[in-house]
């Protein structure tokens, strides 16, 4: 019984090789997570990650959930770490898409904050609309809802005010 549950999770939790293929929803929530480093500090942001789509889920989203597993950060030389195969479990279990997302550039390296990983999601193209959440939050309540405020406000982007700037933001819709 337990084999075919995780069957029919699998069919919507996979890795994700290449951006803006293989979505089961027109919309999509996003969570970044990391540094993957060595000493594993980005355990508990990727169990909130997993809560979090378990919360929505059972709140009724039919939204997909992508983490976006950020592998360096603050622009120094540090090793990276693959997910441990029960944390991969998990993320199968909970109907989750990962990637492992890079800085862009040649050395991957140059002033690209954990942040700046929230730029990736526009490359999904495969959703009409994503919802960024940091990893801290827990929602009460479907949030679906809040993919139609993007048309709604005729906008590509739709954010609360950050301490710095809308992308530190705890919620970005973008479209």
């Amino acid at each position: 019984m337990k084999a075919l549950l995780y069957a029919m999770a699998a069919v919507s939790a996979q890795r994700v090789e290449r951006p803006g293929t293989g979505g089961t929803s027109t919309h999509a929530y996003v969570v970044m997570v990391g540094p993957l480093e060595p000493a594993r500090n980005y355990r508990p942001w990727l169990l909130s990650a997993v809560s979090m789509a378990n919360t929505l889920r059972a709140h009724g989203s039919a939204a997909d959930f992508l983490v976006l597993l950020a592998t360096k950060r603050d622009g120094k030389p540090r090793a990276t770490v693959p997910l441990l195969a029960k944390e991969e479990a998990t993320l199968v279990k909970a109907r989750c898409r990962w990637r492992y997302a890079k800085p862009p550039g040649q050395r991957r390296l140059a002033g690209y904050h954990m942040g700046h990983y929230k730029l990736l999601a526009w490359q999904h193209t495969e959703y009409a609309a994503i919802q960024l959440l940091d990893a801290d939050l827990l929602p009460v309540a479907n949030l679906d809802p809040l993919f139609g405020l993007a048309q709604a406000f005729q906008a590509q982007v739709v954010a609360c005010p950050g301490k710095v700037a809308p992308l530190n933001a705890g919620w970005v819709l973008i479209r």
